[in-house]
């Protein structure tokens, strides 16, 4: 009897990649029943998750993740006696806490929750009860914090992608942060069923969230330096999309894109594609001949022999032939939607080459994490008249505490977050 695979989006499987949120931090990882996980000095095997929806709370009990109802635990403590300001509180260095490390360990070798663990430290405190209301507050939140241990498992987003790579490594995404590709997609209009052309090095950042956007539905040329295939997309590989969002992205190496825009048949095409085809298998080749005659690996821990892997090279090889293809259709058409630029290169070449594949007043928007570059491109559009309705934009985006008697904004926050320049197309 064949076992049923569960193909609902929204149920968590193995192989599938998740986000793990604890607090503010985020991590992305792949499902792997045989694999222990460690998130946030939590170590753990995450069996218990798959079958499971995302969105859910855990807590870790015993090196295992167990669900529970709400993320958010309720306070362990009634306050009875509070001060009425902080001017008696002296920093003592830790000897207002009687309760050493070691007791804390033992209760969590024991199987205390964090709830208990975080009366313990109440109790054998002295100064607690010498704090003010809202440290008191306070101090209870960074104590269940660091001891609850409350994780909750999300379904990868674009949005929850491009927040874990600002906290963790912005450079990967040209400092983007989530406010900046907001407005990339609002102005370049985005949807279901358009037709675009994307210049990125977010580390796919961008690409995903334009996939997400057109769900399955239009065609997106996505123009990458490098060889045939395109380098460092590991942020879209994160996103858990169906084959059907997949072939609606097409990739085309940037160093073709003059010479294909020249082309006047079909012929001249095939011909510079089978001329990077010729120097792509010469590399194939010489790196086959290189290594050695014993089978390996592949997919799922089957050993392949050498023809085997040939065969699947030139299957891959198939595909991407088309995609190509299907890419320089696109391009030649010069009736695309909008143009999107968001790369550490200078703007300027790319995007006056590629307005020639827009159709007239379609809109482009153009992102870099610095002025002058935006600056530049401004003027060689306003003097070429190529476009009108030109805006160089920042973007600053204030968060709030909202609490009572405590609202104010953020103490630390990123002072820039990039430039954007945006306009549309005109033919004179």
């Amino acid at each position: 009897m064949e076992e049923k695979v569960n193909i609902d989006p929204n149920v968590i499987k193995s192989g599938d990649t998740v986000i793990f949120k604890k607090g503010e931090v985020l991590k992305a990882m792949k499902i792997n029943s045989k694999k222990s996980i460690t998130f946030e000095r939590l170590r753990f095997t995450i069996n218990a998750v798959i079958g499971c929806r995302f969105g859910g709370s855990y807590k870790v009990m015993n090196g295992a993740l167990e669900s529970v109802v709400s993320q958010d635990e309720e306070i362990p403590h009634e306050v009875k006696e509070a001060g009425v300001d902080n001017r008696s509180l002296n920093d003592t260095c830790g000897d207002s806490q009687s309760m050493e490390y070691s007791e804390i360990v033992k209760m969590k070798q024991s199987g205390a929750s964090g709830s208990e663990i975080v009366a313990s430290l109440i109790n054998n405190s002295s100064s607690f009860a010498v704090k003010t209301v809202y440290s008191q507050n306070k101090y209870l939140k960074k104590k269940q914090k660091k001891h609850c241990g409350m994780i909750e498992i999300l379904r990868p987003t674009a949005r929850l992608l491009c927040k874990l790579y600002e906290s963790r490594d912005p450079g990967k995404v040209c400092q983007m942060h989530v406010e900046s590709l907001s407005q990339l997609l609002a102005i370049s209009n985005i949807r279901s069923g358009s037709r675009c052309v994307v210049v990125e090095t977010c580390s796919g950042v961008l690409l995903g969230s334009v996939l997400e956007r057109m769900g399955g539905i239009g065609s997106m040329v996505n123009l990458h330096v490098g060889g045939e295939t395109a380098p460092n997309l590991f942020a879209l590989q994160h996103l858990n999309m169906p084959d059907e969002m997949w072939n609606t992205m097409h990739s085309l190496p940037m160093h073709l894109l003059s010479q294909i825009l020249e082309c006047t048949d079909d012929e001249q095409v095939n011909k510079i594609l089978g001329d990077d085809d010729e120097e792509e298998e010469a590399r194939g080749n010489a790196m086959e001949s290189k290594a050695p005659t014993r089978k390996r690996k592949h997919q799922g821990g089957v050993e392949l022999t050498r023809e085997e892997r040939l065969a699947i090279r030139m299957e891959r090889r198939r595909k991407r032939r088309a995609h190509q293809l299907t890419a320089i259709n696109l391009l030649r058409s010069r009736d695309l939607d909008c143009l999107i630029v968001a790369c550490r290169m200078h703007p300027t070449p790319i995007v006056l080459k590629l307005l020639e594949t827009l159709a007239p007043s379609r809109p482009f928007v153009v992102y870099c994490e610095h002025r002058e570059p935006l600056m530049e491109l401004f003027v060689s559009l306003t003097t070429e008249k190529r476009a009108i309705n030109l805006h160089l934009t920042d973007t600053f985006m204030r968060y709030y505490q909202i609490l009572p008697e405590r609202s104010h904004p953020l103490v630390s926050m990123p002072g820039c977050r990039g430039y954007l320049l945006s306009g549309i197309k005109v033919v004179v």
